[in-house]
């Protein structure tokens, strides 16, 4: 949070019009903590960020950027109704990205329907757990590993509860042994 805090003040000095928007598990759990007066934040997304993300464009591109605002939960109901991730942006770091990172991380899946009193997932999401279909998460780690050669990487799959259905999961595996993805 400190480190955050102190780089969105840097920020806030050097473009003062800007709108600062704070995200992830401790927004979530915590949103006071980022918009307060005097902070240099001016929105906490509490969940999901794709929809609040949204209203904060497009009350910028309105000419009236949020300001001491907290937005959220708006959890998707469908991943498949995201557009797919667009990995050519990561071309400018194809030679770079080997020097400095043997890891790409992925997410396949959100959410969990369980109460874990030491997780914080519930603080971020919706509970229930939402994956890809297994063809559309196929298809994304297929078109990364055009971009990046994953098999020279390490992939995390980094969702809360991979694989919570298990016809799901062994479908997903299965597609990855048969593409040859890793």
């Amino acid at each position: 949070h400190l480190k955050g805090e102190a780089l969105a003040g840097i920020a806030r000095e050097l473009y003062p019009e800007a709108c600062l928007v704070a995200g992830g598990y401790h927004p979530s759990a915590r949103p006071g903590d980022y918009v307060y007066p005097g902070s240099p934040f001016d929105v906490a997304v509490v969940g999901e960020g794709e929809r609040a993300l949204v209203q904060v464009i497009e009350a910028a591109a309105g000419g009236e950027p949020l300001r001491q605002t907290v937005l959220g939960p708006l959890p998707l109901q469908r991943l498949d109704d995201l557009p797919r991730s667009d990995w050519t942006l990561l071309e400018r770091y194809r030679e770079l990205a080997p020097r400095i990172a043997t890891q790409a991380q992925v997410y396949l899946s959100r959410g969990c329907p369980y109460d874990c009193a030491f997780c914080m997932e519930r603080a971020k999401t919706d509970h229930r757990w939402r994956a890809y279909a297994p063809e559309r998460a196929l298809d994304e780690l297929e078109r990364l590993s055009k971009r990046t050669d994953l098999s020279r990487w390490i992939v995390n799959v980094a969702d809360p509860l991979f694989g919570f259905r298990r016809r799901w999961r062994r479908e997903v595996l299965e597609g990855i042994a048969a593409r040859g993805l890793m």
